[in-house]
């Protein structure tokens, strides 16, 4: 019997690095953090409080407000990069 075929990504965040700037120079929120989500999937972020839930989640979103900025990767809604448009145009693509 053949494979399956892949079920298709409805969000996927890939090597994503995060900042928030500070005085004392950038802190890391997020450090190459990569995650994809399918269809009817469901997802959970836990850890230690500070260590980057609410930073992954806003970004994959397509929320993420400043002053905090992705330095590297990406996260996609289909083909479009959230990282990539305006807060109005990726909450325009979103799903949610």
């Amino acid at each position: 019997m053949p494979p399956e075929p892949a079920a298709p990504l409805i969000v996927t965040a890939e090597h994503l690095t995060i900042v928030y700037p500070t005085r004392d120079g950038d802190v890391t929120a997020l450090r190459d953090f990569s995650l994809s989500i399918t269809p009817g999937e469901i997802v959970g972020l836990i850890g230690e409080g500070g260590c980057g839930k609410s930073t992954a989640a806003l970004a994959m979103l397509g929320v993420l407000r400043p002053p905090a900025r992705a330095v590297s990767g990406s996260v996609h809604l289909g083909p479009h990069d959230l990282l990539r448009m305006s807060r109005d145009a990726a909450v325009a693509h979103s799903v949610w």
